[in-house]
């Protein structure tokens, strides 16, 4: 075939790269990593983009839709083909079809529930450890109001309760899918349902101990003591101060101590170490005994 004679049509599977006869399986999962890899906040992806992926899945994701867009009773935005536009039309379809329709009361009367439609929303680290209030834009133009609750995770999925497609035919509407990712926080990390945090110390602080403010996940300062002749690595758990794990509940917050040496030199601590004979004899025997 010559170029330019090739008509290619972007189909509804087309749009989510699957084939005509996938799984209801097949379909979610290609329509969850479209979603995340062409969201508008990523680089791959566009507004225009991510409307056509939840147009598409919308109705492939709804056995009835999915049927009639099927048989071409539907186009791919979901809007009603007459006999003349469909495929292989007959001039007899319509009469056959005006004939059943007259003869069966109950396809007058035909009710459809509204499919699901999935959303990615992207969270700082402390959006999702406290919880916050967000708002994302639907295929329809219209903003919604997402309530993030305190101690939600990375990649949790909060289910919206008649935020998707609407019903047809007293059906009811869907539901609006949100997936939250997380971003990574250049701080806290997520352990379970702790939150690690490495704090750098002195070593002074190290050797002689003392308190130690520091930042708490949920913007309040602490006050820990930091143990006489602590380590890089020394642990300090903070109860309760972690993620919420259910009402009133929560995990620890986890202090990793790491002692940082100046940055500069400094002749007086150099001194110091040469002249400095360890109290720890036994370390030293050990450590002489495996090289020997």
């Amino acid at each position: 075939m010559e170029p330019g004679n090739n008509v290619y049509m972007l189909t509804l599977y087309t749009i989510l790269g699957v084939s005509e006869t996938a799984t209801d399986q097949e379909i979610k999962n290609a329509f969850r990593t479209l979603a995340r890899d062409k969201h508008p906040d990523t680089a791959q992806g566009g507004e225009d983009c991510f409307k056509e992926i939840n147009n598409a899945y919308s109705i492939l994701s709804n056995s009835r839709e999915r049927a009639r867009y099927d048989r071409g009773d539907i186009d791919e935005n979901g809007s009603p083909l007459t006999e003349s536009k469909k495929p292989n039309a007959s001039p007899y379809d319509e009469f056959n079809k005006r004939r059943h329709e007259g003869s069966n009361a109950e396809t007058r009367n035909i009710r459809i529930d509204g499919s699901d439609v999935y959303y990615v929303l992207r969270v700082d680290f402390l959006d999702a450890v406290n919880g916050s209030i967000k708002h994302i834009s639907m295929t329809n133009g219209r903003r919604i109001r997402v309530s993030i609750p305190s101690g939600t995770k990375h990649k949790q999925l909060l289910r919206l309760k008649g935020q998707g497609v609407a019903g047809v035919g007293g059906g009811k509407d869907g539901a609006a899918l949100v997936e939250i990712i997380v971003k990574d926080h250049s701080l806290f990390q997520l352990d379970g349902n702790d939150i690690v945090a490495e704090q750098p110390i002195s070593l002074k602080k190290a050797v002689m101990g003392g308190t130690l403010e520091i930042m708490g996940c949920n913007g309040d300062t602490i006050t820990i003591n930091v143990p006489k002749n602590s380590s890089s690595g020394t642990t300090i758990r903070i109860q309760g101060k972690g993620m919420e794990i259910r009402d009133g509940v929560y995990g620890d917050q986890v202090v990793k101590l790491m002692v940082i040496l100046p940055k500069q030199d400094d002749p007086e601590l150099t001194r110091f170490i040469q002249s400095w004979e360890p109290c720890d004899t036994e370390h030293q025997d050990t450590a002489k005994s495996a090289t020997a």
